[in-house]
């Protein structure tokens, strides 16, 4: 009952989308930011002292290398929030397998036990690898999400190879607990794919802007796939949270 307890208070605390939309609202109060940062650092080009200081094409040299600068500034920022939104979605996705499986120790030789676990998996063929046999080898390991992924699909391909296909019922013991996971974290599929770039689209010229000589440098702003793709994320999200809502009641159940 103790293991089903924590399971349901893990999936009843995702606040996935809270913590997706407090990255989204960071970015654009940076946006906002950028925008008075844009529009004071370009508009020095067209202060008397400047005008007086650089001739026409010096003047534009120096308004073209600060235009890139402050795009490229943007894009980098983009690609720092771009990291956070990866972080929370697979911080959730930790504590969701972390709560199908459990949590498993990781002694100080735990690099060397997963190495001689791969080897003794070598020794068996297909036929000589069962349920048993394979939860032998690699029960120790149940706690960890990622290593019993590769054990699981070295043991699929171990099946395939030898029959042509790959009976999934053969080793509930063994791989039970990851099938589960698997299943669950199914959820975070298209969610996962939005997260990959949700803050990483080319930006595009926006109508707001600043006139040096005859050049108009256009404000950098997101473009309209990228102000949906949050609106997608956060959607997603939300429907996440309320499938682990919904785990946690059937939990406590």
């Amino acid at each position: 009952m103790k293991g089903k307890q924590m399971e349901m208070n893990l999936f009843m605390k995702l606040n996935l989308k809270k913590n997706l939309e407090d990255t989204v609202n960071q970015y654009r109060d940076h946006t906002g930011e950028f925008s008075k940062k844009f529009m004071a650092e370009m508009g020095r080009f067209n202060s008397p002292e400047a005008r007086n200081r650089y001739s026409n094409d010096g003047l534009r040299d120096l308004a073209n290398e600060k235009h890139a600068e402050l795009l490229a500034s943007q894009v980098a920022t983009g690609e720092t929030m771009n990291q956070k939104a990866r972080a929370v979605v697979n911080g959730v996705k930790s504590s969701i397998a972390a709560a199908v499986m459990g949590e498993g120790s990781r002694p100080e030789d735990y690099a060397t036990r997963i190495s001689n676990a791969l080897r003794f998996l070598s020794y068996e063929t297909a036929d000589s690898l069962t349920d048993d046999v394979a939860h032998d080898l690699l029960h120790e390991f149940e706690g960890d999400y990622e290593t019993m992924r590769k054990f699981k699909r070295i043991v699929e391909q171990k099946e395939y190879a030898s029959a042509g296909h790959v009976d999934a019922k053969r080793f509930p013991k063994t791989f039970g607990s990851i099938e589960k996971a698997e299943e669950a974290l199914s959820q975070f599929e298209e969610l996962d794919r939005l997260a990959e770039t949700v803050f990483m689209h080319q930006k595009v010229k926006s109508s707001n802007g600043v006139t040096i000589g005859d050049v108009f440098y256009s404000e950098p702003m997101d473009s309209y796939g990228e102000t949906t793709g949050w609106d997608a994320l956060l959607n997603l999200a939300e429907a996440v949270d309320q499938w682990g809502e919904n785990e946690g009641d059937a939990a406590e159940g």
